[in-house]
């Protein structure tokens, strides 16, 4: 499947690359584009998980955190995804109570992007349910990215085998006796909130896996350095599994494309 097929048929697309490219400029082109082709559709959902903010610039928009309409006439939502504070922990955001119980014991957990990769699973997952038909992903630059695309599988993995420790309940009962913050959480019901979780993440997961559902296009600009990590990106989502459906050179300057000046 060409970008452009890909960039129309598939339902999830991430803009990657390193950091400055203009990932967040072309993700926002190519979801007005997508949104102007559907218009009287599903609408689409531009999303960003870069900590700069950028998306709401491109658009001179005032940042937010919620959903954005872009254009009163055009099917187009843009939204910054920001890691919840702890009394956001609702939902399947409810297990980070657990989480941010053994983080502020010394446990190193980045509650950040783990609330971060949750609410784009749930953006994700949830796409035709919330009137869209598209997501468009404005990605933190690589290391965060990739950071970001373990966490399903690390989350997903340790959630089951706390739920099927037997031992689990045991442990809830004496750090509940030791801790009144504990005892709040445990009624909380943890494994309730482990299994909704586990259940949206295995979703996130298929759907990433999925080179029909979800796709990636690589950003780069014409710099040595930049190539470099470029070539190491791709093998890099080759080695994952994910569907690399094309690369995009940004910043040429003049009429014609010389391989010999990268």
């Amino acid at each position: 499947m060409g970008l452009e097929d890909s960039l129309r048929n598939k339902k999830v697309t991430f803009f990657v690359g390193k950091g400055g490219v203009g990932k967040t400029t072309l993700a926002t082109s190519v979801g007005i584009s997508l949104a102007d082709q559907l218009k009287d559709k599903q609408r689409v959902l531009v999303a960003s998980t870069d900590p700069s903010h950028s998306l709401t610039d491109v658009l001179q928009l005032p940042y937010s955190s919620e959903k954005t309409i872009v254009y009163p006439d055009l099917p187009l939502d843009v939204v910054q995804i920001e890691p919840r504070s702890p009394d956001g922990y609702a939902g399947v955001h409810s297990a980070l109570r657990f989480f941010k119980f053994l983080s502020d014991r010394g446990m190193p957990i980045d509650l950040d992007s783990v609330s971060c990769m949750i609410s784009l699973a749930e953006y994700a997952v949830n796409l035709g349910a919330s009137g869209y038909s598209r997501l468009i992903i404005d990605s933190e630059p690589t290391a965060g990215l990739f950071r970001m695309l373990d966490l399903p599988e690390n989350i997903d993995k340790n959630l089951r085998r706390l739920s099927r420790n037997p031992l689990v309940p045991f442990a809830v009962e004496v750090l509940s006796e030791m801790s009144r913050n504990f005892k709040k959480l445990a009624a909380g019901d943890f494994k309730k909130d482990a299994k909704a979780l586990s259940s949206l993440l295995t979703r996130f997961k298929a759907m990433l896996y999925d080179h029909n559902q979800a796709g990636f296009v690589v950003v780069a600009s014409p710099e040595r350095a930049v190539v470099a990590e470029t070539y190491r990106l791709i093998e890099e989502l080759g080695r994952y599994g994910f569907s690399v459906d094309g690369v995009v050179f940004n910043r040429f300057l003049g009429d014609r494309y010389d391989p010999s000046r990268i």
